[in-house]
């Protein structure tokens, strides 16, 4: 009996899809489909462990493809988004389309490698959308815990550089939400502690703060965030 899960990726990039498959491979049993009509004709014969979506594919886009996954076998499926382009409030838009997770073209291995795991081996997750909120406010995290937990995600709470670090390797986070100045070390020097750990790297970090202009925002983006949202919050 094979006990290999199935992954049904859904590229319309040739590079893309023998990258997800020599990728995961190894591991994993791996269907690809180069068009969205060729992923909803599978949906609708073949069972799958997990899907992972190109959001921008031409005719039908990605989301819609979450969306009608749900109307066939697959809809407890577990779905991974991939796109090159980042759009902002990307929480509220998975949990919009049923999506599980999403990650940002050009892809790493090890990253992608990761959060396939994740979404296979942690079922209990899907559905659960993990923050952690870094703030040495309480106003501030009382303010984001109020707004998180009506949403019902799973939410931590770190009031420094040092607590988040030690927090975020075991509650692996799908976002980040990080103030830059802080009393023991600033959000850069957290950003960069996140990105230099394998644990850590691939989880998506936006800098929340009031310290905001075009150098201190260029700074954070270089050194990886993936975006900024200002204090106070509306």
């Amino acid at each position: 009996m094979n006990s290999r899960k199935t992954i049904l990726v859904m590229d319309d990039d040739p590079s893309t899809l023998e990258f997800f498959g020599e990728a995961l491979g190894d591991s994993y049993t791996v269907e690809t489909a180069s068009t969205a009509d060729d992923a909803l004709r599978k949906l609708e014969t073949t069972k799958y462990d997990l899907l992972i979506l190109d959001i921008l594919v031409p005719r039908i886009n990605g989301f819609e493809i979450c969306e009608r996954a749900k109307e066939t076998q697959n809809r407890e499926a577990p779905i991974l988004l991939v796109s090159g382009r980042e759009k902002r409030r990307m929480p509220l838009i998975l949990k919009k389309f049923g999506a599980d997770d999403f990650l940002k073209k050009p892809l790493d291995v090890d990253t992608l490698r990761d959060r396939v795991r994740r979404l296979l081996e942690e079922p209990a997750r899907k559905g659960v959308y993990r923050v952690l909120v870094v703030d040495d406010d309480e106003k501030i995290r009382k303010l984001l815990h109020e707004v998180f937990g009506a949403e019902n995600y799973s939410i931590r709470f770190a009031k420094t550089g040092k607590e988040a670090l030690g927090i975020a390797p075991d509650f692996r986070p799908d976002l980040i939400l990080l103030d830059v100045v802080m009393p023991d070390m600033d959000g850069y020097e957290v950003l960069r502690r996140l990105k230099g750990d394998e644990r850590t790297k691939g989880i998506p970090v936006i800098f929340a703060t009031a310290a905001i202009g075009p150098e201190n925002e260029l700074k954070g983006l270089e050194l990886g965030a993936v975006d900024y949202i200002t204090k106070p919050f509306s």
